[in-house]
């Protein structure tokens, strides 16, 4: 009689282990994408001065409808040490810990006499970057794995 029971719950037993288990995936689905998270934004200095207002949306929009949705990334923030016609010199980190990012993509998007052209370089073991080029910046787009772009108009 009793292992006549046991063998009676055991599907019971499966079934209430499953909705548990559901439940525990909606919750943390729920919880993840509304939850608060520590707030570090994307920064950007040129020749040693604050120049955040160029950045292309800076401040994330995390949420179920948010532009960024529930996946939090980590925010890049660069350093343009030099720039001048021709040449950019600088530096990506992460905004957080201020470690640099090694290869990281770096786009300029240049106007030029014909038309718009794309540059794409690397940045080095340091973080650091430098280019020549012919044309005028008018945009930058910094791409990491796990980091939110960086978009900045010149």
């Amino acid at each position: 009689m009793k292992n006549r029971k046991s063998n009676i719950l055991k599907p019971i037993n499966k079934s209430v282990d499953l909705k548990f288990f559901y439940l525990i995936i909606v919750f943390t689905s729920l919880f993840s994408c509304t939850s608060t998270r520590p707030e570090y934004l994307s920064n950007l200095t040129i020749e040693n001065k604050n120049q955040n207002r160029l950045i292309e949306n800076r401040k994330p929009d995390y949420g179920i409808d948010g532009e960024d949705g529930c996946e939090v990334l980590g925010e890049i923030s660069m350093n343009i040490i030099e720039i001048e016609p021709g040449f950019i010199k600088g530096k990506i980190y992460d905004s957080e810990n201020k470690d640099p990012l090694i290869n990281a993509d770096i786009y300029l998007i240049l106007s030029g006499e014909k038309e718009n052209d794309t540059l794409n370089i690397y940045s080095d073991l340091d973080g650091n970057f430098q280019k020549e080029f012919d044309g005028v910046i008018q945009e930058i787009e910094v791409n990491y794995i796990a980091f939110r772009n960086l978009k900045v108009n010149m």
